[in-house]
């Protein structure tokens, strides 16, 4: 049966695997020669001491030759510190990347239950504390666990009778620290958790900061917020206080270690049973002790904190990927769109679409009418393959849509959604996300389709103009007509309108319904809207009322 330390361990490892033999390798090295060069100086003290006591010529003389041999460790071991560095930028790069990866193939359902917030902790924050653990806890944890057994073992190699005095004592030290560390995991997680709380927050207030000042909410956003960081405020005090009461430990156990191997020596050298060399050698090894025990317990409560940011990462990195393809029964049709006895829940209990069953033919536009929540935006949501459908078939240009991969379902769809989404880039980049081989006169040629060309060219910077977060420089009917030119360019055979136009004014409205007309002409239509003048030109509406067709109002 696996212990639970034994599962951080593993997962640990699984996120520098990439590098995993260098780095360790480098690091058990290195801090293996770096701290026993620095041991044996110890034994060179002892030998140059007792060689001037008692002149000894051929003594000194190879103490000389043995501290030369202990420079050329202390080089190795800097060049394989500075090996170790290049491998953990390579393990930081790849984590970044496996981290992005993995969220751009994420299914929906998680960025529907998970704030965004939240995710750019992780993507970021949480990333940067594995790099702190990569870069320093693990190093200086290593050195000082090496630092510890190499001074211990030539204590012993000195005089076994006191280095066994200083091992009892130290492995009494490490017990007490390890067990006053043990609750720093547990609030390291708190503090990742209400860390990532009040980058939530943020996104908010920077998110929605109009609304804020609009509706006068500036008190219960600071409210929320000021909740948050005293939760977190809390759990960082608590971590200090545990690191403080680890540290009162390491400081009283080192006084009394370094109280008595200095007395216990003095009383041994005055009776002959060591050398006045070896407890010089011996009490100089204790000062680097000290450091050991006083680092140890910061040190491991570090390392307990570092799970605690191991754990934050794999809630993204276990998250299960979207799917290439969803299972579903194989069928036929003529239609270009049809839904047949869909039904679709998206917590598993109570059912969205209920029984649904339409079709669009090739070249037909059909316009979905309804109240708020009779479904039609999660229509939209279905043809996209953002969801599977719980029962039913839904066809697309005359196949199941599990007979496609969801990247080819998708490039048979072109989608105009209510808020455009811009990306922070020039016109001609948002654009050319519609299809990353178009030219620079495709880009025009759609502009002109999408009637967006004409104010484009009269922006001081034309098509290299930069949109601003979200499209922010840019009116709402300005983005809507770029987000329709990024439908015209990707050429897709159905096009899916999402309430297009209902947030924009008449004469944006007009600019946008004559754009959408010349792009509906070239493709299957599915029209979302609750406009007379969006739905007008639909071939037929279907009217939905609770997550299925009103065929007692079946408007045309």
């Amino acid at each position: 049966m696996k212990t639970k330390r034994n599962i951080d361990i593993k997962r640990y490892l699984q996120l520098i695997i990439i590098k995993k033999k260098t780095y360790f390798s480098c690091l058990f090295f290195s801090a293996l020669l770096g701290n026993l060069s620095i041991a044996l100086l110890a034994i060179v003290t002892r030998n140059l001491l007792d060689s001037s006591v008692k002149s000894n010529e051929s003594q000194f003389i190879s103490a000389i030759y043995f501290g030369v041999i202990i420079l050329v460790m202390q080089i190795i071991a800097n060049r394989l510190i500075y090996i170790g560095s290049l491998s953990m930028r390579d393990i930081m790069h790849q984590l970044r990347l496996k981290m992005f990866d993995q969220v751009q193939n994420l299914p929906i359902r998680y960025f529907d239950t998970h704030h965004s917030g939240q995710s750019i902790h992780r993507l970021n924050n949480a990333v940067d504390d594995f790099k702190e653990a990569l870069t320093m806890i693990n190093i200086r944890f290593v050195h000082c666990f090496m630092a510890g057994i190499t001074s211990i073992v030539t204590i012993i190699i000195m005089d076994w009778r006191l280095g066994l005095i200083m091992l009892v004592a130290g492995f009494i030290s490490v017990r007490v620290t390890t067990f006053l560390s043990k609750p720093q995991r547990e609030i390291g997680k708190a503090v990742q958790k209400h860390t990532a709380g009040l980058s939530a927050k943020l996104s908010d207030i920077l998110a929605g900061f109009r609304e804020v000042k609009m509706f006068r909410s500036g008190e219960t956003i600071i409210e929320r917020y000021s909740k948050e960081n005293s939760e977190l405020y809390t759990n960082v005090i608590k971590s200090a206080k545990r690191s403080a009461i680890v540290q009162c430990s390491n400081e009283f156990f080192n006084f009394l270690i370094n109280i008595g191997m200095v007395i216990i020596g003095i009383i041994m050298a005055m009776y002959g049973y060591v050398t006045i060399g070896t407890v010089v050698g011996i009490i100089g090894l204790q000062g680097r002790l000290k450091w050991v025990l006083f680092s140890f317990g910061k040190l491991w409560a570090s390392l307990l904190g570092s799970f605690a940011t191991v754990d934050i990462i794999h809630e993204i990195l276990d998250e299960q990927k979207e799917p290439t393809s969803y299972k579903m029964s194989s069928e036929s049709s003529k239609s270009m769109i049809e839904f047949k006895n869909v039904n679709f829940s998206y917590n598993g209990d109570e059912e969205t679409i209920k029984s649904l069953s339409f079709y669009v033919n090739k070249g037909e536009s059909v316009a979905l009418t309804g109240e708020s929540g009779s479904g039609k935006s999660t229509i939209v949501k279905l043809l996209l393959g953002y969801y599977p459908v719980s029962s039913g078939v839904i066809i697309i240009d005359s196949k199941s849509i599990g007979d496609y991969s969801l990247t080819e379902l998708r490039s048979k769809i072109a989608y105009v959604p209510q808020n455009a989404f811009l990306f922070d880039g020039t016109i001609s980049e948002n654009i050319q996300y519609g299809n990353q081989e178009a030219t620079e006169q495709d880009i025009k040629n759609a502009s002109i389709a999408a009637n967006a060309h004409q104010f484009i060219i009269k922006l001081k910077d034309g098509y290299d103009t930069i949109v601003g977060e979200r499209g922010n420089q840019l009116s709402g009917g300005q983005r809507q007509r770029i987000a329709i030119a990024r439908a015209v360019i990707k050429g897709a055979p159905i096009l899916l309108l999402d309430e297009a136009t209902s947030a924009l004014d008449y004469e944006s409205e007009q600019l946008i319904q004559q754009a959408l007309r010349e792009l509906m002409r070239k493709s299957t239509n599915l029209i979302i809207a609750h406009r007379e003048s969006t739905i007008k030109d639909a071939d037929r509406i279907l009217n939905m009322e609770n997550g299925s067709l009103n065929y007692h109002e079946l408007l045309k």
